[in-house]
This record gives C-alpha cells, structure tokens and sequence, in this order.
C-alpha cells in the first residue's frame, strides 16, 4: 500500500520515504532494535536504557516526569477530561486523550497488526502488545541470555560517538 502522507519541502518528504525503504541502519547496541536515523536510536537509547525524563506535568501536586514532552501533553489532557481523538470506525463511539492511542484502538476494528516483535515474526495491534509478548519471546529471551551480541551475528555499534539531534 502507498503512503499518501503529505509534505511542504522534498527533505522532508525523503526523510520520511527512508522509512518505507526497510533501510535500518542504526542498530542499538543494548537490545538490538534498529532504527532508520541516528536521532531515533539516541532518543531510544536516552528513554528506553537511560530512562532519561525531563518533561514534568504543570499540574498542581502532579509528580509525575516524561522522558518526551508530547508524552506530557498527552498525560495533562487527561488532568483536563480531554479527550478529542475519537474513533471514526462506524457504530464506535470510543474517544482518546492521544491520536497514537486513538490509531492504535483502531487497529482493533481493522485487524491490523503493525507493530513487529524485532525479534521473531510475530506482529501486534499496538506498542503495548509487543512489550508484553517480549516476555515470553523465546528469540528475545535467548538474545538477552547471550553474553555477547556478537555471538547471534548482530552487529554491535558505540553510541559514545553519537552527538544529540544528529540525522
């Protein structure tokens, strides 16, 4: 299926078509999930292996720190009862605080699986399912026991050369 997404320069649209190319070059040495720029793998390795939060909600006695700010805006909606994503499924009458998890609910009327388990072929409706199957994954799990990447031929790269907001 084409893209249709809509861009206002060429660079951006370029950037955006690396996607669909399968090109993943930049692999994360920690768990093996490659992405498409190096960007993408220094927000993963800052959020996901640092657990890096920097982003805390405004609300008054609200505690709560995002390693993303949108992740932020998407908690002070609910602070707010907002919900303006709603489902457009016929007959659904579903609302949401975030388009992602508006996307990924629709995906449940669809039967769409678009989110791969890296490890082995299986594929989910949503980020959450994979998280949980990654549990039980029996590739991820071998790939966690082996000592060293290297040993399961993925290639293993040093984010220490690395600078923040690179492409």
């Amino acid at each position: 299926s084409k893209c249709h997404k809509r861009f206002s320069d060429a660079s951006t649209r370029r950037r955006h078509e690396k996607n669909h190319e399968g090109m993943r070059p930049f692999k994360c040495p920690e768990c093996g999930l490659d992405f498409v720029r190096k960007s993408h793998l220094m927000s993963h390795d800052r959020e996901i292996h640092k657990k890096e939060k920097r982003y805390e909600c405004t609300f008054p006695n609200c505690k709560k720190v995002f390693s993303r700010d949108a992740l932020r805006v998407d908690h002070e909606r609910r602070h707010r009862g907002e919900r303006n994503y709603e489902c457009s499924f016929q007959g659904c009458t579903s609302r949401f605080y975030s388009k992602s998890v508006r996307d990924e609910h629709m995906n449940t009327h669809t039967g769409a699986k678009p989110y791969p388990c890296p490890w082995c072929e299986s594929c989910f409706a949503s980020k959450k399912g994979v998280c949980q199957h990654k549990k039980r994954c029996k590739a991820y799990n071998e790939r966690v026991n082996d000592e060293s990447a290297e040993g399961i031929g993925i290639p293993v790269i040093s984010l220490s050369g690395f600078t923040e907001g690179g492409a």
